[in-house]
């Protein structure tokens, strides 16, 4: 029974057993967590300690960036360049019930084993069809999550597998938002020509890791991209209102400029309200 019991060496195996069953021990409080899709590690560190759920959060960071202790998903990770954290992408986004005084350590084994729970061997033998690893898939899952709603999630998936079957540079821009820690549509030509292994738009191929962690969704449209779009070679999309968060497809880059041209009004005032708001809480804050 839940909860917790003073032990000593000394006890055999059937008194520990009787012990636990007794149900004597003190009860944990229980606190729910729910982490949602997309959430960066940066993003989690942040909602633990206001949540009171972790009081070190250095440390915790210190374990994602190491990821030391939790092979059963580091094993699947690559080199493709130096990644910001080893656990990016492999935390997985869920509500989680955790005892009071948990470690950092024990709260991130509960979201690598749930990740581990939700990959099954149908995804794993997709992986293998498509001749990308594991890490590869949940690097562009993190990709999909954050560039798309679930409608357009295999669309996405579908450009993304063309542009790299065409040795292509992927050309997200939310590749870009994560090392800049900055979350706008209209990015500037300074923003995306940031020198660095993360930039989809300065280097061929996937970024170094996953830029999120992905919800199951994301991870299944990375492995079944829209067999249409694969077909037709779709290779661009853009955002149409910001306010709808639907995406547009082009074939070509003439298609997708006059596309941007329709929208990026929209877009930039998307941003600058954004940021009015950013600047109007800063404010209010005590």
């Amino acid at each position: 029974r839940a909860g917790t019991y003073e032990f000593n060496k000394t006890m055999t195996v059937a008194e520990i057993v009787n012990k636990l069953a007794s149900g004597a021990g003190r009860n944990q409080n229980i606190q729910q967590l729910t982490i949602i899709e997309g959430s960066k590690v940066d993003d989690m560190a942040k909602q633990l300690e206001q949540e009171g759920i972790v009081q070190d959060k250095a440390d915790f960071l210190a374990l994602c960036k190491s990821g030391a202790g939790f092979e059963s998903v580091t094993s699947y990770l690559e080199e493709r360049g130096e990644r910001r954290y080893a656990l990016e992408g492999y935390l997985f986004p869920d509500t989680y019930k955790v005892y009071e005084g948990s470690t950092n350590s024990a709260i991130i084994q509960l979201m690598v084993n749930r990740f581990n729970e939700m990959l099954t061997s149908d995804d794993i033998e997709r992986a293998e069809e498509l001749e990308m690893s594991m890490d590869e898939v949940i690097t562009m899952a993190s990709l999909i999550e954050k560039e798309a709603k679930r409608a357009d999630c295999t669309k996405v998936s579908a450009g993304c597998h063309n542009r790299l079957r065409g040795e292509m540079p992927v050309e997200s821009d939310v590749t870009v938002e994560y090392v800049l820690g900055v979350s706008q549509i209209n990015l500037t030509r300074e923003q995306l020509d940031t020198e660095t292994p993360y930039n989809a738009h300065l280097n061929k191929g996937l970024p170094p890791g996953p830029i999120c962690n992905p919800g199951i969704e994301a991870v299944r449209a990375a492995l079944w991209p829209d067999e249409e779009y694969v077909a037709e070679n779709y290779l661009y999309f853009a955002l149409k209102d910001p306010g709808q968060g639907e995406l547009g497809f082009s074939k070509t880059y003439e298609e997708h400029q006059e596309l941007v041209a329709q929208y990026k009004d929209l877009w930039q005032a998307y941003d600058e309200q954004a940021a009015n708001q950013a600047a109007a809480t800063a404010t209010a804050a005590p």
